[in-house]
Parts: C-alpha cells; sequence; structure tokens
C-alpha cells in the first residue's frame, strides 16, 4: 500500500513553520513526501502524483487552479481546492456564515475605499482586503478615523468592529482536534505570534466545527470575539500556520495518513 502525500505551497516554508516537522512524522510513518512550491504562473509540475492526498496552504488564485486540476486527476487535497477558494475571499466566507446563521459581525463590500469611508461615518469598522491574509491589509478604525486614501487595493469587506478585549481568541481545527490560542491584537512583538495556549469552550468548539461544516474546510483557524450573546466569527483560514498550537504537527500528520490510507486503499 503506497501512501504519498504532497505539500502544495503558495511559498516556502518560513524557519518557524510546522511543516518539517509534519513531513518528517510522515516519513516516519512509512508515507512518501513530496514539497511543491508553486511560484505565480507556474505549471503544475508533472512528477505530482494523479492521485494520494495533496496539503494546500497558501496559493494564490494561479495555484488554486492547478490543485483543482489535481483533483479532477484523482488527487484528495486538504482541504478541497474549492473550500479554499471560499476560505481565501473574505466576502464569500461572511455571506456563507451569515446565509447559514453563523454569528458574525454586520458587514458590507465595499469597491471602492470613498465607499469604505462613507460606511466608516456610522460607527467603527474593521477593513479587511478580501483576500488578506495573516494579518495584512487590515485596518482597524473609530468613527471618522479611517485614512482618507487606500491603504491597500480593494476590494473591502467592511465589518463592524466589535469591542475587543486586546487577544484574539483563534481556535485551530484539525479534523477532531480542536484547541485554542490567545494572540495578542495588533501583534507587537515576535513573540506574541506564539500567543498562549487556553481550551476553547464547548461553545467555541462547537461554533469552529459549524464553521467548518458551512465553509467545507478539514483544517482551519477561526478568529473568535466574545460579546454578551456569546462568541461571533469575525475571521477564518484554511490551513494556517498553526503557530502555537499544542499538538499541531502529531494531529496534522496522523490527519494526513488517514486521508493517505483511506485513498490507498482499492
Amino acid at each position: 500500500m503506497t501512501r504519498h502525500v504532497v505539500f502544495l505551497l503558495g511559498q516556502r516554508p518560513s524557519a518557524t513553520s510546522v511543516l518539517p516537522e509534519v513531513a518528517e512524522r510522515l516519513r516516519r510513518a512509512g508515507a512518501t513526501v513530496s514539497t511543491w512550491v508553486h511560484e505565480a504562473g507556474s505549471p503544475t509540475p508533472d512528477q505530482l502524483p494523479t492521485a494520494g492526498v495533496v496539503a494546500l496552504r497558501g496559493l494564490d488564485p494561479l495555484g488554486l487552479l492547478a490543485a483543482g486540476r489535481l483533483e479532477a486527476r484523482g488527487a484528495r487535497c486538504c482541504n478541497s481546492a474549492a473550500a479554499t477558494a471560499v476560505a481565501s475571499d473574505k466576502g464569500r466566507v461572511h455571506v456563507a456564515l451569515a446565509a447559514a446563521g453563523v454569528p458574525v459581525p454586520a458587514a458590507t463590500i465595499a469597491s471602492t475605499w470613498a465607499e469604505v469611508v462613507e460606511a466608516g461615518e456610522l460607527g467603527p469598522v474593521a477593513v479587511k482586503a478580501i483576500d488578506g491574509r495573516g494579518g495584512v491589509g487590515v485596518v482597524l478604525a473609530s468613527r471618522h478615523r479611517l485614512p482618507t486614501s487606500t491603504p491597500f487595493p480593494g476590494p473591502y469587506l467592511v465589518q463592524e468592529r466589535l469591542a475587543h478585549p486586546g487577544l484574539d481568541r483563534k481556535v485551530f481545527v484539525i479534523g477532531d482536534h480542536v484547541r485554542g490560542v490567545l494572540r495578542p491584537w495588533p501583534p507587537s512583538a515576535p513573540g506574541d505570534k506564539q500567543g498562549q495556549a487556553f481550551a476553547p469552550t464547548a461553545e467555541e468548539v462547537a461554533l469552529a466545527t459549524r464553521v467548518g461544516s458551512t465553509l467545507g474546510l478539514e483544517v482551519y483557524g477561526v478568529d473568535l470575539v466574545p460579546s454578551s450573546a456569546g462568541p461571533v466569527v469575525v475571521d477564518v483560514n484554511a490551513f494556517p500556520g498553526f503557530k502555537g498550537v499544542e499538538g499541531a504537527a502529531p494531529a496534522l500528520a496522523a490527519h494526513l495518513l488517514t486521508l493517505a490510507d483511506d485513498e490507498a486503499t482499492p
């Protein structure tokens, strides 16, 4: 039985990435592991398998198209190319979660910065680039305090800015493995990204699981902000970096091995 796991990435893993440890655990378990960086405009390598498991992380739209072609050839992508594409678009995430009744901040999608400024006249807002990731392309502003000129390209998701305790409650899901990390926002020191582990409440676990079911994700992170009515989802990331997440490497390796076993079974 051949177990093949491919990491299809938008950029090379950083020195602190969890992926090298995951790959080593997979190899020790007897899996064949490959890593391909899909740089902008590059073709899908012919050497990638027509079957097996392909872990998708940090891909641009061209990379997601390549992942879709791999799925058409029989590969099992984690997360699926379609789910990853939705999660990469903050506007689509908001619409899907709101339609499913998942608690999210009131929000609108703006095409121009002038529309953003107009929305910001009504109260505090969090403005995010639709395709922004990792905290890049975010402006937090109180009423009438938005920059007058465009700080980054649109379109934009303009969310009602909820009262924030200064710590993001991040819930990470890897299959059935659920863990939490508290991280200061905005980060002010390199160590802030590691954060502090916490045990999510049953309500937070149920909400994170509901987000995954709604968007079709199996490996992902959910940012929550507490409110008087319960936790509210303010962001979702497919296959995040898992910095500071307890047991992330063994959980990821186990999840990918399970998928590889399923694919290798006749």
